[in-house]
């Protein structure tokens, strides 16, 4: 955070994520992305994404893993 600012470290930690599902290349290519905020996962290529302003709030799916990440983290 402190190397790259934490705007700059979120979106890397997104990339990384997102590169490390275990897809088929198809799958990949069909995938469509939530991203909560207002900018897409920059570098990220060969996916569709779509920034939701406040996300957390209209999307359930974005609500749910907000709610698994805040879990993980308390437990960490």
């Amino acid at each position: 955070i402190s190397r790259l600012n934490i705007l700059n470290a979120a979106f890397l930690a997104m990339k990384r994520a997102v590169e490390n599902l275990k897809l088929t290349e198809d799958e990949f290519k069909r995938a469509h992305i939530l991203v909560d905020g207002n900018m897409s996962i920059r570098g990220l290529t060969g996916v569709k994404q779509t920034p939701i302003v406040k996300g957390d709030q209209l999307e359930k799916c974005i609500s749910a893993a907000s709610i698994v990440a805040k879990v993980s983290r308390d437990r960490e």
